[in-house]
């Protein structure tokens, strides 16, 4: 019987020293510059430069320039894993919404997204390599 209470109380131990599973930051594999390249929509074929920062919120990220629309341009996304959700959002009065996902090495996005200047919805599906 005290076989049994020391071997419970060694894995009760050992499993109150284990440690916290690490917390993995989704973004990083989604920073940097990408040449982003539009192959369906009003303006397609284009090709342009994005660059993608940290957000303010663990799960967020900026982007920059999406669109053609420059640098000074940015909007918020969302991502988990390898998933990206730019939720509505008017900037500048230019509307966009979209999804996207990253591949598994982190070198191609494909994603689909409407931009609406106020003329009507531009549906575009484009891809970010770097």
């Amino acid at each position: 019987r005290l076989t049994r209470i020391l071997g419970l109380s060694v894995f009760l131990f050992l499993v109150a020293c284990e440690e916290d599973p690490i917390n993995v930051d989704d973004r990083t594999q989604w920073l940097g510059a990408w040449v982003c390249n539009e192959t369906s929509g009003d303006f397609a074929p284009q090709s342009y430069t994005i660059t993608v920062y940290e957000g303010v919120q663990l799960d967020e990220i900026t982007i920059t320039g999406l669109h053609n629309e420059g640098t000074s341009w940015t909007i918020d996304a969302n991502v988990y894993n390898r998933q990206l959700q730019i939720p509505s959002q008017t900037v500048d009065g230019l509307t966009i919404s979209g999804s996207g996902s990253i591949n598994s090495t982190g070198e191609q996005v494909n994603m689909t997204f409407t931009f609406n200047d106020g003329t009507g919805a531009d549906n575009v599906v484009a891809y970010w390599t770097r």
